[in-house]
């Protein structure tokens, strides 16, 4: 699995350089002067994983988009 990743990150790096080249050849240096890179070609793989809610954090939320759409509570009693 390690040795497909690897490979698949030469190709990426391969395309992100070819991309640079050509946008570079076409760039107007008045509008952007900063050369492009291969890195702004290639995909974000390795991104942060989300913070985790806490429980607490969890029902609050949902709670909140019951109430945003119009929902009932049903954990507390209706009063009658």
């Amino acid at each position: 699995m390690e040795r497909w990743l690897q490979e698949q990150e030469r190709r990426d790096w391969r395309s992100g350089l070819i991309a640079s080249v050509i946008a570079n050849a076409n760039r107007n240096p008045k509008k952007r002067s900063k050369p492009y890179q291969p890195s702004d070609f290639l995909p974000q793989r390795r991104r942060k994983a989300p913070k985790r809610m806490t429980v607490e954090q969890s029902i609050s939320f949902v709670a909140a988009l019951n109430a945003a759409f119009g929902g009932v509570d049903k954990r507390k009693p209706a009063n009658t």
